[in-house]
């Protein structure tokens, strides 16, 4: 690299190079460059683009709320209920045309319809009865059993007694989940003998009046009114 040597220089000059000053670049005055007209046209729509937007919306709201565009719309709207109105019309026609038609057909239907669903509303009443009926006949002999055996064991102690309080009370279950299927035990003792209700086994001389019933051998069930799941055996007086 070569050294410049600035010996030659005087201390002046020398302190005039190194100053800050001397290194300032002055300002240039350039002269300023016309728009062409192109960008002039380009510049100007950039600016009035927003008014005239909104002078667009303007426009186009002035369009829908005019007289002719109303007046127009609403003609459109009672064209459609016109169209509406004549389609209802046409299937009220239908409808009594079918009914001429078809009426009596219907009627025979649903009075058909009325019967089918009595038969099956009965029969299920019934299966729902018998399903009953089969299950109380199938505890009697659990109860005949209780019964048999209150009507001998005779408790003696207090642990005895106790015993035959929670056999009653498990009678007593049984009794009033019977009732709570609608089947009751059949009145016996002291009422008037029964031949749907009651089976004289024997009859016995007594003081009450004939055909009273005087004793109980064997429990009678019934089921609602008239449905006999087994009549009561029993003594009538003489």
């Amino acid at each position: 690299m070569a050294i410049v040597k600035l010996s030659f220089l005087s201390p002046l000059a020398l302190s005039v190079i190194f100053s800050a000053d001397a290194f300032v670049v002055p300002a240039l005055n350039l002269p300023t460059r016309a728009l062409s007209p192109i960008s002039r046209l380009y510049s100007e729509n950039a600016e009035n683009t927003p008014a005239s937007d909104e002078k667009s919306d303007s426009k186009e709201n002035d369009i829908l709320n005019s007289p002719a565009f109303l007046k127009r719309k609403l003609e459109v709207i009672q064209s459609d209920i016109s169209k509406v109105e004549a389609q209802i019309m046409n299937a009220n026609t239908a409808i009594e045309e079918g009914k001429e038609i078809w009426g009596d057909k219907f009627a025979q239907l649903s009075q058909e319809r009325k019967i089918l669903q009595e038969r099956m509303s009965k029969q299920s009443e019934e299966l729902s009865d018998s399903a009953t009926v089969e299950v109380v006949q199938k505890l009697l002999s659990v109860l005949d059993n209780y019964e048999r055996a209150f009507g001998v064991i005779v408790p003696e102690t207090d642990e005895q007694r106790a015993v035959e309080e929670d056999y009653k009370k498990s009678y007593q279950s049984i009794i009033d989940t019977f009732s709570e299927l609608g089947v009751q035990k059949i009145k016996t003792v002291g009422e008037e003998f029964d031949y749907a209700l009651h089976n004289a086994v024997m009859t016995r001389p007594d003081d009450a009046d004939d055909g009273v019933i005087l004793d109980e051998l064997q429990s009678g069930f019934i089921m609602g009114e008239n449905q006999l799941i087994r009549p009561a055996m029993v003594i009538v007086a003489c």
